[in-house]
């Protein structure tokens, strides 16, 4: 949690220092609820799609180590359902914000995508951090392109979400 709100209070930090706007340079800002929900389903497709292939390529090569992640999972089921809900929500929201909203224009897209797949090492799984690799890559050019966390924000949380309904099933 120390490391979600350091995630949010850089970039507040930052914009507050230089008396600029913080939700427009971050990219939180509405397009349109018709625009950022069109841009959000595509988004989720697309990751999902690659998800899935990542999967099946990381299966084929011998190293799809992806049951460390469903471990995390199911334990924190176990053990904090509501630590569970806590990273499916505020710290996807905190992960756009920060290597997207901030970092992405400052330090350009792979710098902040390899910075991305480190923060996901704590898994101790191969396959999770070449996913996060290649998903924050994937975010990282959806908002270059659109310039908006909306739909990146839902994107990643309806994926996560998604992956983690898996896991428990």
């Amino acid at each position: 949690m120390i490391v979600d709100f350091l995630f949010f209070a850089s970039p507040v930090a930052y914009f507050i220092a230089k008396k600029e706007p913080i939700f427009q340079n971050l990219g939180i800002f509405s397009n349109g609820f018709k625009t950022d929900f069109i841009k959000f389903i595509q988004l989720l497709g697309a990751i999902l799609v690659i998800s899935i292939a990542i999967s099946l390529i990381v299966t084929f090569f011998g190293f799809n180590d992806l049951g460390k992640v469903g471990d995390v999972v199911l334990k924190l089921r176990e053990t904090s359902p509501l630590l569970l809900i806590y990273l499916l929500v505020a710290r996807v929201i905190a992960e756009e914000v920060f290597f997207r909203g901030f970092l992405l224009k400052r330090i350009g897209l792979i710098p902040s995508t390899l910075l991305f797949g480190i923060a996901h090492i704590s898994y101790g799984s191969v396959a999770e951090i070449i996913g996060a690799l290649i998903l924050g890559a994937v975010l990282a050019k959806a908002f270059e392109k659109n310039g908006n966390l909306i739909p990146n924000i839902f994107a990643h949380m309806f994926y996560n979400l998604i992956f983690v309904a898996f896991m428990l099933v």
